[in-house]
């Protein structure tokens, strides 16, 4: 595996994370998540409340992802590699690497994420356990997920 670096979202890396998100829309995403997911990237990303984060590979960007804080748990917020990357452990590192920052931000407390089924196995092989289960609720056919990492 290639050495992968991270560095702060950045405006101008909007385009490269929109088309990571389209490259995982079916069947990673729901159609209408593309509109929330660019809002968030506009307007939502910020270094205190919300750090957003890309990955490079060979000074490209492969995949992003960030968290943010709610009522005492760090919630990993949009994770994802493009297409291409899958299978190659980007996507244990991409969330290990998270965890990591959170922790040194915002020292021991519970980690969760809401995820599809598609990619909650990925989550549970790296120690989230299932807490919660919504039929389709990120749209027909797409389950959320909320997992916890266990302490």
């Amino acid at each position: 595996m290639s050495t992968v670096t991270w560095r702060a979202y950045q405006a101008n890396d909007l385009d490269a994370c929109l088309a990571i998100f389209r490259s995982n829309q079916q069947p990673f995403f729901a159609s209408d998540e593309y509109a929330e997911y660019e809002e968030f990237l506009k307007h939502e990303v910020n270094a205190k409340t919300s750090p957003y984060y890309v990955m490079l590979k060979e000074h490209t960007i492969v995949g992003c992802g960030g968290y943010m804080c709610h009522e005492g748990t760090a919630f990993l917020t949009w994770g994802m590699l493009e297409r291409g990357h899958h299978g190659q452990g980007l996507g244990r590192e991409l969330v290990r690497w998270r965890i990591r920052q959170l922790q040194n931000e915002l020292g021991d407390m519970p980690v969760a994420i809401v995820t599809s089924q598609h990619t909650a196995p990925i989550y549970q092989r790296l120690g989230f356990v299932e807490k919660k289960r919504k039929e389709n609720g990120f749209g027909p056919g797409l389950d959320a997920v909320r997992m916890q990492l266990a302490q």
